[in-house]
């Protein structure tokens, strides 16, 4: 069974919300959206929520989900649960290591695999291929 990891993908005058994983955890190195495991009890959007609270010192709110992706690390199985997301107020300036990047410069940064088809349709939106 798959570990279900909640996503926050926010978006703040057309930047986006990523910071590096640390040293001595799997994937370290590269770079993230805020996002966690979720926890029981709580659905997948109330874990992106509060984990980017945790990770980014940041209020956000969901506004729409990107399709789920399945993916096997070698360290483990996850289902990743990618929410779009907005800062609520004023406050938005991250804890560190998060920062924010405009969108046409996430591919000079290196995701995680699982990310891959996220970071297509960003880039596709980027490119004004939205569909949604």
């Amino acid at each position: 069974m798959p570990t279900d990891i909640a996503i926050a993908v926010v978006e703040h005058n057309g930047r986006l919300l990523i910071g590096q994983r640390p040293p001595n955890v799997a994937l370290a190195g590269l770079w993230e959206f805020p996002g966690g495991k979720v926890e029981p009890g709580e659905s997948p959007a109330e874990a992106a929520v509060r984990e980017c609270a945790e990770e980014a010192g940041l209020a956000i709110e969901v506004l729409s989900e990107y399709p789920t992706h399945t993916h096997a690390y070698p360290h483990d199985k996850v289902r990743l649960h990618f929410f779009r997301c907005r800062v609520i107020g004023d406050e938005a300036q991250p804890r560190a290591p998060f920062m924010w990047v405009e969108r046409k410069r996430l591919g000079d940064y290196e995701f995680p695999r699982g990310n891959d088809k996220l970071l297509m349709l960003l880039a596709d939106d980027a490119a004004g291929n939205c569909s949604h």
